[in-house]
C-alpha cells in the first residue's frame, strides 16, 4: 500500500515523510547499510515518483569521505549528507528542498573535533562543526558556463569579478571550504590571477596543489547536461 502525497499539501505530510527518513539516519552507522535501508523505504511510496540516487562518495581529506544521497518520496525531495571514514558514519545531515524548517544533523563530537583540529592545521583555518555541516549540505555546482548556448553562470561571473579586483582574500577563503565545488572555484580564480603574473602566496599554492592532487569528484555542468559528477584535474 503506497503512502500518497499531493503537491501543494502543507508541511505536515512532508514532515511525516521526513520523520521516517530521520529514524533511519539516526540509527544507522554504516554508509552502505543506510543506502540499502533508504532504498527499501521508497517501496512504500508511488513507484514512478520515488527513487534513490547514491550521488557521490568523495574524498575530503585524512581518509574522510563526503557521501551524498538524494531521495525522492512521491513529490518530496530530501538530501542526505554523510561524513564517513571506512564507511562508518561520523556525521549525518538531512535537508528538504523548499522546507528550511525541516532539517536534521548529528555527529560524533570526539571524532569530528579531531578531524577539524587536523584539517584546520593544514588549511590554517578555524572551522567549526556548524560550518562543516553547512558546507557539506551546500548544493553547489562547478560551472563557468551552463545551459543552451553556454552563457556564463552567476558564480563564474562572480569569480571573474574577484579576479579583476585581485581579491585573493575571498579566493583563498574558498580554498578552505569543506565544499569541493567551492574549493574548485577558489583554485580557478587564483590560477587566473597567476596567468596574469600575480604573485600567489606559498601557503595558497600549497593548498591549490593539495586540492588538485586530491582531485575529488565534483558536480559539474556541460551545457545542457547539469549535475554530472566528474574529476576536473588531469593527472600529471
Amino acid at each position: 500500500m503506497c503512502l500518497l502525497f499531493v503537491q501543494g499539501q502543507d508541511t505536515k505530510e512532508n514532515a511525516a515523510f521526513f520523520n521516517l527518513i530521520q529514524d533511519i539516519v539516526a540509527t544507522e552507522r554504516v554508509g552502505n547499510n543506510l543506502v540499502y535501508r533508504l532504498d527499501t523505504l521508497k517501496a512504500k511510496f508511488i513507484p514512478s515518483r520515488s527513487n534513490l540516487n547514491d550521488y557521490f562518495n568523495r574524498d575530503i581529506d585524512f581518509g574522510f569521505k563526503h557521501r551524498r544521497i538524494n531521495l525522492r518520496l512521491n513529490f518530496a525531495r530530501y538530501q542526505i549528507d554523510l561524513l564517513c571514514r571506512n564507511d562508518t558514519i561520523f556525521l549525518s545531515s538531512i535537508s528538504s528542498a523548499g522546507y528550511k524548517s525541516i532539517n536534521y544533523n548529528n555527529y560524533n563530537k570526539e571524532v569530528i573535533a579531531l578531524f577539524l583540529e587536523e584539517r584546520n592545521k593544514l588549511y590554517r583555518s578555524h572551522k567549526t562543526p556548524a560550518e562543516l555541516i553547512k558546507d557539506l549540505s551546500l548544493p553547489e555546482e562547478y560551472a563557468f558556463h551552463c545551459g543552451d548556448g553556454m552563457p556564463k553562470t552567476k558564480k563564474g561571473q562572480y569569480i571573474e569579478r574577484l579576479v579583476d579586483e585581485e581579491n585573493t582574500v575571498a579566493l583563498i577563503d574558498m580554498l578552505k571550504s569543506f565544499n569541493c565545488e567551492t574549493q574548485a572555484y577558489g583554485v580557478a580564480g587564483l590560477e587566473m590571477l597567476k596567468k596574469q603574473d600575480y604573485q600567489i602566496s606559498d601557503g595558497a599554492q600549497k593548498l591549490i596543489d593539495h586540492i588538485k592532487k586530491r582531485n575529488s569528484d565534483l558536480i559539474v555542468c556541460a551545457g545542457c547536461l547539469s549535475g554530472l559528477i566528474e574529476k576536473v584535474y588531469s593527472r600529471e
